[in-house]
């Protein structure tokens, strides 16, 4: 996967309309920046870079900002572990740049002594490698072949002579800000070093470049110890979502002559790095949604790569690749989740949202129309509608991560969301209807546990339209829905119902369908007559968690005792409907669950308007 993925991105990476791919992506850390001019001693220009800087503050900015960024992101340390500084204060790798948080100078009186010997040793390992670097480091070294200017020493004692001398006084440089964020000094030759115009491929990046690989190549390998030399070729351990510890045996492979796998060459690594540090820029930039691959656009194939943000991803339907879900860790990115993308949803994919349940105007949605709903927007109204807009924030969440303090919603999420991550991330199709079924007729208990009726009544409508897309998939059709009919399952029997209810003469509930629907209506009209200010929908859950029909006679003629007192004897639409129920003689048992929460949340037939007058107190 990594080689399929390094090859689009070299090939990317390479083309000069593309520019820098991670410079693109690249984000300068908070904190002040400056330009000194290392023959002059003058600080040229500066930067403050802070979390909450104004649109106008990040406009004026630009014009410099890309020659600090270039130089920052050839100066920073591979990570923590590997710093040219022993005690760790100073963050740079290379004599032309110097980076230090600022509290470790706040209190300079107590710790002078100290950073000074921090910043000498610093120095006098740029200035003599063999002062830090091992045998092995010191042998890759040797083979960048770096000719080095003649006046390097003087100029590295240059820029410790300006550190060591303003020391004290870096809090009365411009824009200076007293925080715990970094301080970074860059050394240029000339003032038109920097200028707006200037190449970043010109001399003095070349410099930086230089000076970084020396630090870089020695550290680049996750250990040297397992370096090997073949044809003159060194090949060692990348270090990229890769870990190594003498103290735990159980990461070296103990079955072939190499301990380690998957050695790779210098400049394989090198090209391997530029490409996590590509992906961590996009973590950065909370990109955290990658799709590396190839598209056809207007007949010819072109390569694709791209990250998107959290909550959006890729709606290409001519895309074949790979998608990479990476997280921001302290050094790198690392990639948690992968999948071979073998073509999206095409641009038209969606489903219909309906009014199944023939809701009163004021329980009604935007979306209840015979229009299609595109993916995204369809995907957004589920996590509102069923999951309480968690959903897609758990997509890749570890299941530690996710909030315990609603347990059935948790429950379901756990449940479904990989279902749901590769049908809407990855293009896969949406095919778990039992799963699905389950989980979110669980979510419709939560709402009635939480007296949640409007909400109840659309959770209905979407999961209904969810179902009845996942049917249409599994049937292998187009996935546009049978649920484009005018009229549903729903108010058919609905329609049956009232029928029923209307006719003057006695009547029976035909099947389960209706007896559960009627239930459900006649369980809403009874809970209606209460007179407290919040109604305890939860009073039904009973009902909905047996399927013996006797029991659920028994549960609803409790309910009915609780509220007959508000129940006048004229009442022939409730009486007619509450006998046909208690006079309803099918099977023991009844698996009707759903079409009870159908008759719960439906407008309710009783309190339509009469044909004649009737007295419903």
């Amino acid at each position: 996967m990594i080689d399929e993925c390094l090859e689009i991105f070299l090939e990317e990476q390479n083309k000069e309309e593309s520019g820098d791919l991670i410079l693109q992506e690249f984000r300068l850390d908070y904190g002040n920046y400056y330009f000194v001019n290392l023959n002059t001693g003058r600080v040229i220009e500066s930067l403050l870079v802070e979390k909450d800087t104004s649109d106008k503050e990040e406009r004026r900015s630009t014009i410099i900002e890309r020659q600090f960024k270039v130089r920052d992101y050839l100066s920073r340390l591979l990570e923590m572990n590997k710093p040219i500084d022993g005690s760790k204060q100073i963050h740079s790798n290379n004599y032309l740049s110097f980076f230090i948080k600022k509290d470790k100078i706040k209190d300079l009186n107590k710790i002078k002594e100290k950073l000074i010997k921090s910043i000498n040793g610093y120095y006098e390992v740029l200035i003599d490698y063999s002062n830090k670097y091992d045998k092995k480091k010191l042998e890759l070294l040797n083979r960048l072949e770096i000719e080095d200017s003649l006046n390097r020493e003087e100029e590295i004692y240059k820029t410790r002579s300006w550190i060591l001398e303003n020391l004290e006084r870096f809090s009365d440089l411009e824009n200076y800000k007293d925080d715990k964020n970094y301080l970074k000094i860059f050394f240029v030759s000339s003032d038109e070093e920097i200028d707006e115009n200037s190449d970043l491929n010109a001399e003095s990046i070349k410099k930086y470049r230089q000076e970084s690989q020396k630090y870089i190549v020695p550290n680049l390998y996750n250990k040297n110890d397992y370096n090997v030399l073949k044809e003159g070729v060194v090949y060692g351990v990348a270090n990229d979502n890769y870990g190594l510890n003498s103290k735990k045996p159980f990461l070296f492979n103990k079955t072939k002559k190499t301990k380690v796998s998957n050695l790779v060459s210098l400049e394989r690594a090198k090209q391997q790095r530029s490409f996590f540090q590509w992906l961590h820029a996009l973590s950065d930039n909370k990109k955290y949604n990658v799709y590396i691959g190839r598209i056809i656009s207007n007949g010819d194939v072109q390569n694709y790569i791209s990250g998107f943000p959290g909550k959006e991803f890729l709606r290409e339907p001519y895309f074949n690749g790979y998608y990479l879900r990476v997280a921001k860790e302290k050094n790198e990115a690392e990639i948690v989740d992968f999948d071979i993308i073998n073509g999206l949803h095409s641009k038209e994919e969606g489903m219909y949202i309906k009014n199944y349940l023939r809701l009163e105007d004021n329980l009604k949605r935007d979306y209840y129309n015979s229009n299609l709903i595109k993916l995204p927007v369809a995907m957004e109204i589920i996590d509102s509608a069923l999951f309480a807009n968690r959903l897609r924030n758990s997509f890749f969440a570890d299941e530690k991560d996710i909030s315990k303090d609603d347990p059935d919603l948790r429950s379901a999420i756990l449940d479904t969301k990989d279902i749901f991550v590769d049908w809407y991330v990855k293009g896969k199709g949406l095919t778990a209807l039992k799963e699905i079924r389950k989980s979110t007729y669980e979510l419709l208990l939560r709402h009635l546990k939480k007296n949640q009726y409007s909400s109840l009544a659309n959770a209905y409508n979407v999961r209904k339209a969810l179902l009845l897309y996942i049917e249409e998939k599994e049937k292998g059709e187009s996935g546009v829905m049978e649920n484009k009919r005018e009229v549903s399952k729903e108010l058919e029997i609905r329609k049956k119902l009232a029928e029923l209810i209307e006719n003057e003469k006695d009547q029976q509930l035909q099947n389960e369908e209706l007896f559960g629907f009627a239930l459900g209506q006649s369980l809403y009209y009874l809970l209606s007559l209460s007179e407290a200010a919040d109604k305890n929908h939860s009073l039904i859950l009973p009902i909905l968690q047996t399927k013996k029909l006797k029991r659920m006679k028994e549960l609803t003629n409790n309910i009915y005792q609780k509220y007959s007192y508000a129940i006048g004897m004229n009442n022939r639409r409730f009486n007619k409907l509450i006998s046909m129920i208690m006079s309803y003689e099918g099977s023991e048992k009844v698996d009707q669950q759903e079409m009870i929460i159908a008759g719960f949340t439906s407008s309710n037939i009783i309190y339509e308007k009469k044909k004649s007058n009737e007295n419903n107190a």
